[in-house]
């Protein structure tokens, strides 16, 4: 799969949006080049849509607005996540009211995975009832920090009045002790009106790990073939199929329930005839 080419930290024209404040007017025009995949993706939306391509607006586009108030509310999201250590990383007083704070009760994660050995992809759908739960054991699984590096970044109006912020190359930095590991994909994160987020969909191309040098022993890869730590590895393909199952229950019932609503109409109008 290959290295994700040099680290960004130390440059190569990306964005560091854990630093916070606005970003000035000439990095949001370097944003509209890259605006243009966009536009031609959303313009075949509307035949794309159920054939399973998750990464494409559902609805026309107003205006590209490019560097906004979105970048602003993904700096806190990253920037928050720092302020876990001061709560222990405690679910019920840390990760819920995260997630509350950033995420739509409806919301969900989509993850579309890599793996560096086989060379082939696999997909995740979270939903926001474990996302915190998700968060935590990310964290505890060795993960010091994660930074989020952006190249070129643009904000798009629908007439939905949703906001998608796309970026169409995206750099995820994981801080472990011994090592950080590089992921680079394409993320597009849908925001409501309020600015919570909607769906945060992450694609990934490539992943690399780089390991100190001054070590006096080489430690063992902080991450598997799929650029995460072996137990949240675990962990999040267990959440997934908690969360595949809760939904095939949902659906379930509602047919369930639809069927009942049928005989019951069925009876009535058998009583009336």
């Amino acid at each position: 799969m290959g290295s994700a080419g040099g680290d960004p930290a130390a440059g190569g024209g990306f964005g560091n949006i854990t630093g916070g404040g606005r970003q000035p007017q000439e990095y949001s025009n370097r944003g509209k080049p890259a605006a243009a995949e966009f536009l031609k993706k959303n313009a075949q939306s509307a035949s794309t849509a159920g054939r399973g391509d998750d990464y494409v607006a559902r609805h026309p586009i107003v205006s590209m607005m490019g560097v906004d108030e979105c970048v602003q509310r993904i700096v806190r999201f990253n920037e928050d996540q720092r302020k876990r250590k001061s709560w222990n990383n405690d679910l019920e007083q840390f990760w819920r009211p995260f997630v509350k704070k950033y995420f739509a009760d409806d919301s969900k994660m989509l993850l579309d995975v890599a793996n560096k050995k086989t060379k082939s992809s696999h997909s995740i759908e979270l939903r926001a009832e474990i996302l915190a739960r998700v968060f935590k054991a990310k964290y505890d699984a060795g993960v010091e920090e994660e930074k989020l590096l952006l190249e070129n970044p643009c904000e798009f109006l629908l007439y939905s009045g949703n906001i998608v912020l796309d970026c169409p190359r995206t750099i995820i930095m994981t801080i472990f002790p011994d090592s950080h590991v590089q992921t680079e994909g394409h993320l597009r994160v849908t925001f409501s009106q309020t600015k919570q987020i909607l769906c945060w969909e992450f694609s990934t191309r490539r992943h690399e790990e780089y390991i100190k040098l001054d070590l006096p022993k080489q430690p063992q890869p902080a991450a598997d073939d799929l650029g995460f730590p072996p137990a949240f590895s675990s962990y999040i393909k267990m959440a997934e199929a908690i969360s595949r199952l809760r939904k095939n229950i949902i659906s379930a019932t509602d047919e369930l329930a639809s069927q009942k609503s049928g005989r019951l109409n069925n009876q009535n109008q058998g009583r009336r005839s």
